[in-house]
């Protein structure tokens, strides 16, 4: 049975995605597409192109407010460190690891 990528995993691999592309490519104000979602291949976390097939089964913050420039990346590394961004994958993939 496959096991999902763990909590530590997953954040070191977000936070280079991060790096390379932006915290904000991840997150859209609400009812909006990001530029990317947070899609797991395996044990690998990839950055999934909106417009892709799998785009929609990736993972993003959803923002209440918009933000921009460094509150945005402050927002986005909070919701990475804090955990919700893993939690956000688990809820999205529940049946994927556990069916």
């Amino acid at each position: 049975m496959f096991r999902p990528i763990t909590l530590s995993n997953f954040n070191q691999q977000v936070e280079r995605l991060f790096a390379e592309h932006g915290g904000g490519a991840f997150a859209a104000f609400r009812f909006e597409e990001p530029d990317f979602s947070l899609f797991v291949e395996d044990t690998t976390v990839v950055a999934e192109p909106k417009g892709s097939p799998r785009f929609p089964y990736g993972t993003f913050c959803e923002l209440e407010t918009a933000l921009t420039g460094n509150e945005l990346e402050a927002h986005m590394w909070h919701w990475l460190r804090s955990g919700e961004a893993y939690d956000q994958f688990l809820g999205m993939n529940v049946c994927r690891f556990g069916c």
